[in-house]
């Protein structure tokens, strides 16, 4: 987030809030307060993690608000990714496992079918894209 904080920002009021770390986007910290999603500047680079406890300042007009710090320990975290994208995500069904998204879909079966389904199908390779199998029906 852009707003410049000046050197007299936090001696004209405003209030302090206890929340709780949700999320990262870019240059900003979503904290949550009794059940509100905030917005906020953050005041240096301090090591959070997700369900990290701080303070939060908002100022009067309430459109700034600044994560101050961690208050307690740090929450625990498997690994430093924790924070963006893990390096590899499983999931796990016993007979049906369905991703769906619009007219597209991908259907794992457990009988080890494997069904994709779209409007439209592209397949790219940098190298070779190969199609194996004990018999390969094109149309």
């Amino acid at each position: 987030m852009s707003t410049p904080l000046s050197p007299t920002a936090f001696t004209n009021g405003g209030r302090i809030l206890h929340a709780t770390v949700k999320a990262f986007p870019p240059d900003a910290i979503l904290v949550e307060h009794e059940g509100e999603d905030l917005l906020c500047e953050i005041l240096n680079e301090p090591d959070l993690a997700l369900g990290d406890m701080v303070l939060v300042w908002v100022s009067p007009d309430e459109r700034l608000k600044v994560v101050l710090g961690r208050v307690g320990p740090r929450q625990p975290t498997e690994d430093p990714a924790a924070r963006g994208a893990p390096e590899e995500l499983v999931l796990s069904a016993t007979k049906r496992l369905v991703l769906r998204c619009g007219d597209g879909e991908i259907i794992l079966r457990g009988d080890g079918r494997v069904v994709i389904r779209g409007t439209e199908l592209v397949s790219k390779a940098k190298g070779a894209n190969r199609i194996k199998g004990g018999h390969v029906v094109i149309n």
